[in-house]
C-alpha cells in the first residue's frame, strides 16, 4: 500500500464520513456542483474513451467516440461511434480506419433527454457512460466534500476490510482529478480518478483477485 503523505493523515471511519476543513487544491481548489461537469451531451464537446473489456487474461480493447455537433433551440445533435482496437489480445488491422458512416448513429433530442436517446437507439453507448457515471461507484462520496491526498474511508464487513485511500492526483485528456484506490483486505481491487461533484469520472479500472484488469474505462480525448 502507497504511503500516506505526512501533510495529511486523517482517517474516516465508514459510513457517515465527514469533510475536513481544507484540501490539496487542484489549480485553486476542488470543484463541486453541476457547473464542473466535463461530461455533458447536452453541450457542444468530443469525448473518446477506451474501454478495455478482459476475459480468461485475453483483453478486447474499443474506442467510444460520442461529439455533440450542434446545440439550437434546446435540441442537441449527438454523433457516436465505436472501433475494435484489439480483440481478444490481437490488434485489429482496421483500427486506425475512420469510422463506416453506415456505423455513426446519430441522435437529436431535448438537451436533458439526449443522453437517454442515444441509450436507446444504440445500446453499445451505455458501455463507456455507465461505467464512468459515479452512481455505479459510489464509495468516493464517503471520503465528503473535500478531498485531501492521503485521506482514507475505512469499512469492515463480515471480516473483510474495504480501504479507500486518495493516493495522488493525475489528468486524463486534460481532465485533472483525484486518484482513489479501493483495497480489500490489502489488495488493490479498484481506482479511479474523481472529484468531489464530479458525476462521471475520466477513469475506472477494476481488478480481479490475481491483480489483471477485469475493466477499464478511460478518457482519451475531450474537446469542450
Amino acid at each position: 500500500m502507497l504511503p500516506i503523505p505526512e501533510r495529511c493523515t486523517r482517517t474516516i471511519k465508514l459510513p457517515g464520513a465527514v469533510a475536513g476543513d481544507g484540501h490539496d487544491a487542484l489549480h485553486g481548489g476542488a470543484p463541486s456542483g453541476d457547473g464542473d461537469q466535463w461530461f455533458d451531451l447536452g453541450t457542444e464537446g468530443r469525448y473518446v474513451f477506451e474501454v478495455e473489456v478482459a476475459i480468461d487474461g485475453n483483453a478486447t480493447v474499443e474506442r467510444f467516440v460520442y461529439e455533440t455537433t450542434s446545440v439550437s433551440g434546446g435540441q442537441a445533435t449527438v454523433e457516436f461511434y465505436h472501433q475494435l482496437l484489439t480483440y481478444e489480445g490481437e490488434p485489429q488491422a482496421n483500427a486506425s480506419d475512420a469510422p463506416d458512416p453506415e456505423t455513426v448513429v446519430t441522435v437529436t433530442a431535448p438537451v436533458e433527454d439526449v443522453e437517454e436517446r442515444l441509450v436507446e437507439e444504440e445500446f453499445s453507448a451505455v458501455m463507456a457512460i455507465s461505467t464512468v457515471d459515479l452512481e455505479r461507484f459510489p464509495l468516493p462520496a464517503q471520503l465528503g466534500d473535500d478531498y485531501r491526498v492521503g485521506e482514507r474511508a475505512t469499512a469492515t464487513i463480515d471480516g473483510n476490510e474495504t480501504v479507500l485511500e486518495v493516493t495522488g492526483t493525475a489528468a486524463y485528456a486534460g481532465i485533472e482529478c483525484y486518484v482513489v484506490e479501493e483495497r480489500l483486505n490489502g489488495q488493490l481491487r479498484g481506482e479511479m480518478c474523481t472529484r468531489p461533484g464530479f458525476e462521471h469520472v475520466p477513469y475506472v479500472v477494476a481488478y480481479d483477485e490475481s491483480g489483471d484488469v477485469l475493466v477499464r474505462v478511460e478518457l482519451v480525448e475531450y474537446e469542450a
